[in-house]
């Protein structure tokens, strides 16, 4: 039995997945407004719960997404799943370190 992830590995994880995918997907600069867009929406949609755990648990998701989207890393990641996974993870990241620079 595989551990969960904790979330210092998650965002780890996000960061490597994030450098690898500059080499082969680097994401438009129209796209990084559009995660500022997603992170604003999503808290004020969620007025009882903090930026910090709605960060946490978007990273997380984006951990197992990765995982259900590569059939537990036996199949390519597509670049819909990619980028899916990179957004979920970026607006988790920005969330939980309350961090607006997208270069972390």
């Amino acid at each position: 039995m595989t551990a969960n992830p904790t979330t210092d590995q998650s965002l780890a994880n996000l960061a490597k997945v994030r450098r690898d995918a500059k080499q082969v997907a680097p994401m438009p600069d129209e796209a990084r407004d559009d995660i500022a867009t997603f992170a604003e929406r999503l808290i004020d949609t969620l007025p009882d719960i903090t930026p910090a755990t709605a960060g946490q648990v978007l990273l997380h998701t984006a951990d197992v997404y990765g995982m259900f989207a590569t059939c537990d890393n036996r199949r390519p990641l597509t670049t819909e799943a990619l980028s899916a996974g990179l957004t979920l993870g970026e607006v988790g990241r920005r969330l939980y370190l309350s961090d607006d620079n997208p270069e972390g």
